[in-house]
């Protein structure tokens, strides 16, 4: 079984209060799908950016690694927001990727015990497929999504655990 995972637009509004400020501006700019993969690939590190006004040998080598990364469009796009700066940070977001790790797991795990898969096999399954002990897939299946305290604050249930609902200042 194939585990490929990827983050939809509406992962991206549930875990966004998990992503750095940085993430969500380069989200804005590049979109969703070339931030996923810059993080995956880059995360922890600075990626040059040229700035394209000096049409040099070295400007055009920053410019086609990047292109090579999102595309000719997403590149220029990234080079004309961050092109002041000579490379912008791509952070880790560690928490936010195991976040939607563990809601994939959750999720692979609800459709294969739906399609008559037992729960020993369906564990099994998602512990190779992620590389994860059994024990820890298990961990993941009994924890549940993380939510924005906000969100947390609206329930009545997080009412009762002394979340209070936010105010409005006038």
């Amino acid at each position: 079984m194939i585990m490929n995972w990827e983050m939809t637009e509406k992962d991206f509004d549930e875990i966004r209060h998990l992503l750095p400020e940085s993430v969500v501006s380069l989200i804005t700019v590049a979109g969703v799908e070339a931030t996923l993969h810059l993080v995956r690939n880059f995360g922890g590190t600075n990626f040059p950016v040229s700035n394209r006004k000096r049409n040099s040998r070295q400007s055009q080598a920053l410019h086609a690694a990047l292109a090579d990364e999102v595309g000719e469009e997403i590149a220029c796009k990234i080079e004309t927001a961050y092109g002041d700066a000579p490379y912008f940070h791509i952070p880790r977001c560690l928490g936010a990727m195991i976040e939607l790790r563990n809601r994939f797991i959750r999720r692979q795990y609800d459709e294969m015990t739906g399609s008559g898969v037992s729960d020993t096999f369906a564990v099994r399954d998602l512990a190779l497929a992620h590389h994860l002990a059994i024990r820890q897939v298990r961990y993941i299946l009994k924890d549940t999504d993380r939510i924005a305290e906000t969100a947390r604050a609206k329930t009545a249930q997080g009412q009762l655990f002394g979340f209070s609902p936010p105010r409005c200042v006038a």
